[in-house]
């Protein structure tokens, strides 16, 4: 849904093979899109699609002025760990 304010909202998730949590990610992105007056994406560090890389591709050929990247990790794991602490 076009928001019409040259913002975005990146909410990236990590990926699981699990459809549960591609189903509850996908009901909380919904959510969110709701509440903010931004435009709403998202994407996965990997198992699910769309890639991080891809997102921003079709990102970045929308011109927005803001975009905001949310690592929503539900829980410690490696990339929560090691990757967001560099």
């Amino acid at each position: 849904m076009k928001k019409f304010n040259n913002k975005a909202l990146v909410i990236c998730g990590h990926g699981s093979s699990s459809s549960n949590y591609f189903k509850h990610f996908k009901k909380i992105e919904k959510k969110i899109n709701k509440e903010v007056t931004k435009d709403c994406f998202s994407c996965f560090i990997e198992k699910n699609k769309p890639s991080i890389d891809s997102c921003f591709k079709l990102i970045l050929d929308k011109n927005y002025k803001e975009i905001i990247f949310f690592p929503f990790l539900l829980f410690s794991g490696n990339h929560l760990k090691i990757d967001f602490q560099k």
